[in-house]
C-alpha cells in the first residue's frame, strides 16, 4: 500500500479579516504527531493577538507572523522525521544508545512539539 503524504505552510496565512488556523494554515507530515497540539496553539495565539491588537487587522498580522514560522517549523521536522523513519530506514536492533540519540539528533535538532520550541 502506498499513502501519498504532503505538507505544507499557506503563506500569506491571513488577510484583512480571515486567517487561516489548524490544518488549513499548515499541514505536516503525521510523523510529528502534532496536528492536535497545533489546533490549540493556533486558537491560543489567535486569542492572545486579538485580545492585545488595537484592529483586528493587527491582531491577525501578529497571528500570522508568529504561527506562519511555527508552521514552517513543523513542516521541516515532519520532512526530518520522514527521512529519518522512512525515506533511509535505520538498522534499529543493531544500534546502541549513542547511535540512537546521533539519529534523533538529526532528525529532531529543533526540538518542537506543534511547532513550539521545548
Amino acid at each position: 500500500m502506498v499513502q501519498p503524504l504532503y505538507d505544507i505552510t499557506a503563506e500569506p496565512g491571513v488577510t484583512e479579516r480571515i486567517a487561516l488556523v489548524g490544518d488549513a494554515a499548515t499541514v505536516a507530515r503525521p510523523h510529528t504527531s502534532a496536528g492536535a497540539v497545533k489546533a490549540l496553539q493556533d486558537g491560543l495565539a489567535l486569542e492572545s493577538a486579538l485580545r492585545g491588537a488595537d484592529t483586528p487587522a493587527a491582531a491577525l498580522r501578529e497571528y500570522d507572523a508568529v504561527r506562519t514560522a511555527r508552521g514552517r517549523a513543523l513542516v521541516g521536522l515532519g520532512r526530518r522525521l520522514g527521512r529519518a523513519l522512512v525515506e533511509s530506514p535505520q538498522e534499529w536492533a543493531a544500534m546502541d544508545g549513542a547511535g540512537l540519540a546521533a539519529v534523533w539528533e538529526r532528525a529532531d535538532a529543533a526540538g518542537l512539539f506543534g511547532g513550539e520550541p521545548v
